[in-house]
This record gives structure tokens, C-alpha cells and sequence, in this order.
């Protein structure tokens, strides 16, 4: 196991300003005073970004550019581009990398500045996360990731008899834990009627169940055991392309690595790119089964104070979508919820707990899925 030593996250919004590198810095000091860590005892540094090579046109060495003339050029840079899960799988290289002792001080910083003076440029960025000889101007125009989980969300609501106004209480729930938390894009708590109102995307989705466009930066510092510290007891990192949801084995894997079982979290950060995601995320996990989902979050067992509290950042609909950094970001979550500094959405004794992230699409399905299992020291 590792630890986690420190933890750091900008506020995630838009940022045209400032750049890449002073988002990712930023969050990388605050990651490292956290941690009491001086940079010259980081031996490893892993770079998570996903579209800075069609964004900004970095290519290549964008932890390098980013990181190695901020005091780390001594250490080994690497460079991880994963679609949506790439700050997860960053995290666990380098727990992996702890683990073999390969490392014994690990900083990793997910960073993406995504808005661009032209939308069209960040929409075509986002629709590369696919296989492209299977898309068209359309899809790219109207946002192939909304399309994905539109239809989803459709199929989800035929198959289960589901009601719609499942997907805008957990929207709302989202709203409520996103309005506590000072580095959401979005700090407006919204009722369920609110979400229902909000203008159409692609039915069956609103506005208020979409994730954004986001800017921002989330780091943390992994290092041998401390006392005190959160631990990662389980990641698990699974790719698909045939036809199934690859979170389900991913859970399966990471659950059984930490010899826990789902309904055993206090608290989990599932990826809802857009409302319908959570629901599957919450069945694939184990956490509800089978089109229990809905019904899970209408009787509150997803709230601060319900059986699993879920997204108590406000999710990516309301914390916002930092592509790379989404992944380390949920850590930071996790990891300061399991050190009962959460403040206005502390789950009050919170023990263990998990994240999910999701990456690109194909066959229907995320392309990857990374699941990681914490606890508190």
C-alpha cells in the first residue's frame, strides 16, 4: 500500500488567464506543503493531461514543459494520456511504482485547460476520445460524450421502468455537495425541479445533468506509510472494447484486492460526465443492483448522511471536468474526506472509501476504467 501524503487541487473552471503549467504548478505546491515534502525528494513525478497537444499544441513532453522547470527536472517524468481516466491511471503508476519499490516519493498532477477562444476547438478535443473513423461533423457538433450518455440514459430508463426524475435527484444531490465545496466550478445547490427546467441538451438530458467544460489542476503526494495518513489499499485499471462496461471488472478487481465489499464505503466519487454515468457506475460498482439505482438515490442512500455518500465534491457535473486532472481530483476528494477536512460536506466518520473514473468510448462502452480503493490511517 501507499499513502497519501498530500493533497492539492485548484479551483476548476475557466481559466483563460492562466496557463497549463501555472494551473498544474499550483496544485503541485500546495500538494507538496501539504505533505511537509521538499521538491528535491520527489523521485517521480506522473503527468496526467489529455488534450494539450490539440488544445495548446503541446506535444511529446507536456510533464516536462509543465513540471521539469518547476524544481523537478532531476526526477523521472512521465507522461500519462488516458481519455477521462487519464489522472487515475496516472495515481496508479505510481502506486504501482511505490509498491515495487521502484519510488519512494511520488508526485502526481492532473492538469488540462480545455476552454479555447474558439468552442469548436474544445469540442473537436473531445471527440477524439473515441474511435474517429466512427464519427461525423454531427457527432463532433453536437458533443459526442452528451450523445453517449443520452442514449444511455435512454436505454437505462426503458430497460428498468425508469423514471426521469431519478436522474434530477441525483443532479440535485450533486448540486447541494457542489455548492459546499470551494473549489466547485459551480456553487449553486438546485432542486430537482430546477434540473428537470434546465434547457434540453440531447434527450433525455438538461443542462443541470451535463458535466462542463472545464480548466483546472489536482495533485497529490504518494510516499511510503505515514502515520496519519490515507492509505490506497486498491487500483484497478481495466480497458474494453467488447461490448461491456469495463467498470464492472475493474470493481470486481479492486474490491477484492482490498478485501472489501461496496457496501462497506463511506464515501465513493463516481464519473458522471452526465447524470445517467452515476446511475450505471453506482450498479457496475455493486454498490445497488440491477436498475436499483434510481429508487437507491430517491430514498437519499446517496446522501452526506445516507448509506454511501456519493460525489461529495459535486461530481462532474457541479465540481466540473478537468479532463486529466478529473481523476487526481477525485482522490483529493476522497483522500481529505478519509481526513475529516471535508468541512461543510464532511461525511461524519468516513473510513473507507472509493473512486471511480471512466475514460473515452468504444464499442459502446468506456474505452477504460480505473477503480481505487482508500482508507483512513
Amino acid at each position: 500500500m501507499s499513502s497519501i501524503l498530500g493533497t492539492g487541487i485548484t479551483p476548476i473552471g475557466r481559466h483563460l488567464e492562466q496557463s497549463l503549467a501555472e494551473l498544474a504548478q499550483a496544485a503541485a505546491g500546495d500538494a507538496l506543503a501539504d505533505a511537509g515534502v521538499d521538491r528535491s525528494d520527489v523521485d517521480t513525478v506522473v503527468f496526467a493531461n489529455a488534450f494539450a497537444g490539440m488544445v495548446q499544441g503541446q506535444e511529446s513532453v507536456r510533464g516536462q514543459v509543465v513540471l521539469g522547470r518547476a524544481g523537478f527536472a532531476g526526477a523521472a517524468i512521465y507522461n500519462v494520456e488516458n481519455a477521462c481516466a487519464s489522472g487515475s491511471s496516472a495515481v496508479a503508476l505510481a502506486h504501482r511504482l511505490l509498491q515495487a519499490a521502484a519510488s519512494e516519493c511520488a508526485l502526481v498532477v492532473g492538469a488540462e485547460k480545455l476552454h479555447h477562444a474558439s468552442r469548436d476547438v474544445s469540442l473537436r478535443a473531445l471527440a477524439t476520445a473515441t474511435d474517429i473513423d466512427e464519427i461525423d461533423e454531427d457527432d463532433v457538433a453536437r458533443g459526442v460524450f452528451m450523445a453517449h450518455y443520452a442514449g444511455k440514459g435512454r436505454e437505462y430508463l426503458d430497460a428498468h421502468d425508469g423514471q426521469i426524475e431519478h436522474f434530477a435527484l441525483a443532479a440535485a444531490r450533486s448540486s447541494r455537495n457542489g455548492a459546499r465545496n470551494p473549489s466547485a466550478q459551480f456553487r449553486v445547490a438546485c432542486t430537482p425541479d430546477e434540473v428537470l427546467a434546465a434547457r434540453p441538451i440531447i434527450d433525455p438530458l438538461t443542462l443541470l445533468m451535463c458535466s462542463p467544460i472545464s480548466d483546472g489542476a489536482a495533485a497529490v503526494v504518494l510516499g511510503r506509510q505515514r502515520p496519519g495518513a490515507p492509505r490506497i489499499q486498491a487500483s484497478a485499471t481495466v480497458s474494453g472494447c467488447d461490448g461491456r462496461d469495463p467498470s464492472i471488472e475493474a470493481a470486481r478487481k479492486a474490491f477484492s484486492e482490498a478485501s472489501v465489499s461496496p457496501d462497506q464505503l463511506d464515501v465513493l466519487e463516481v464519473h458522471d460526465a452526465a447524470i445517467p454515468g452515476e446511475l450505471l457506475a453506482l450498479e457496475a460498482l455493486g454498490v445497488c443492483g440491477k436498475g436499483e439505482a434510481g429508487p437507491w438515490i430517491a430514498d437519499g442512500r446517496s446522501d452526506l448522511d445516507g448509506d454511501v455518500a456519493v460525489n461529495t465534491s459535486g461530481g462532474l457535473v457541479r465540481r466540473g471536468h478537468p479532463i486529466g486532472a478529473t481523476g487526481v481530483a477525485q482522490i483529493v476528494e476522497v483522500a481529505d474526506q478519509l481526513r475529516g477536512r471535508a468541512g461543510e460536506r464532511q461525511v461524519e466518520g468516513a473510513r473507507l472509501g472509493a473512486c471511480h473514473n471512466a475514460g473515452g468510448v468504444l464499442c459502446d462502452e468506456p474505452a477504460v476504467a480505473v477503480v481505487t480503493v482508500m482508507e483512513a490511517a
